[in-house]
């Protein structure tokens, strides 16, 4: 999965970098944490991936807030919410 995002500036004001805001998991079975989950987005990319398994049975849902900021002098944000279910 690929957050995308777009920055109608020009130039380095217009280059945007993704990082995750946060990451809620649900568990489905007694005793698991949501600190099992670890998700990465790269930077430039925003291509999201997990460096854990992420198994159903486990966690019945998992969302993660990714925001993506542009290079402003006064840098704005965006965010989505991608959920796995």
């Amino acid at each position: 999965m690929t957050a995308t995002a777009t920055d109608l500036d020009l130039g380095d004001n217009a280059r945007l970098r993704y990082v995750i805001g946060d990451v809620t998991a649900r568990c489905a079975t007694p005793g698991c944490t949501d600190d099992v989950v670890k998700l990465h987005v790269d930077a430039c990319s925003g291509k999201l991936r997990a460096e854990t398994v992420l198994d159903r049975e486990t966690h019945s849902q998992i969302d993660v807030i990714v925001l993506a900021i542009d290079n402003g002098i006064q840098p704005q944000t965006g965010s989505t919410i991608y959920a796995w279910r």
